[in-house]
């Protein structure tokens, strides 16, 4: 049994996308198959850091954006490490835990302020196939790069405003400008081009590692699991 109620609430995290930053969409999560998979928990990824994690691909499900797709690792809690953690990796997993906390309350309706909710998952699985409203935010694009990818900058919950309305399959599309990406390029590279590659909205997943199920819950186990 994991407690996810023993996770922090998440900290809204901003980036410098194509959808344009602070945009509300409706997401589905995946949990991508592990290139290098803990041998205790096949959901889970060993990175080359030794790090624990979820490869996660998050899809727009609804909307004008319908299809478009984030790529992004959720790292485990400090206490399902394996490694001694630096005091920036110890940050980065519990930022993944409270992710995760706000993905079930999301899913399940729960309000972050109501200790009484369920928060339970039987295994990191249950997080998969799950939809969830969010806001969308960019990364920082550097030289050399082709085009600015997003990421999922916050997860909405019943305590937000707009919860309702993107849980319904609305959203909110803002007209913020995507940030341009600064010239010149590194030392060896090639020309850059201009703007994003064919299938825009198909970013390619971030460089990295990236690449039995329980019973009550099979329904969201993902067919390589099975």
């Amino acid at each position: 049994m994991i407690n996810l109620g023993e996770a922090q609430e998440q900290k809204e995290h901003g980036g410098a996308g194509q959808i344009p930053p602070k945009s509300l969409v409706k997401m589905r999560l995946e949990i991508r198959k592990p290139k290098k998979a803990d041998p205790q928990d096949a959901a889970v990824t060993i990175y080359s850091s030794g790090l624990k994690g979820l490869d996660c691909e998050f899809t727009v499900v609804s909307g004008r954006f319908e299809g478009s797709r984030i790529w992004e690792n959720i790292f485990l809690p400090p206490a399902m490490q394996s490694i001694q953690l630096t005091k920036g990796q110890e940050g980065v997993c519990n930022g993944g835990f409270a992710r995760c906390r706000a993905i079930i309350e999301a899913a399940r309706g729960i309000d972050p302020d109501d200790p009484a909710g369920n928060r339970n998952i039987n295994s990191w699985f249950d997080l998969h196939g799950l939809e969830f409203p969010a806001k969308v935010g960019v990364d920082k694009p550097k030289a050399g790069d082709q085009y600015v990818n997003n990421n999922i900058a916050k997860v909405l919950t019943v305590k937000d405003e707009e919860f309702k309305t993107v849980m319904g399959g609305g959203e909110v599309i803002t007209d913020e400008p995507l940030p341009e990406i600064p010239a010149g390029a590194p030392a060896g590279a090639g020309s850059v081009a201009s703007g994003p590659p064919a299938g825009w909205g198909q970013q390619a997943p971030p460089p990295g590692d990236s690449d039995a199920p329980p019973a009550k819950q099979k329904q969201n186990v993902p067919a390589w699991a099975q």
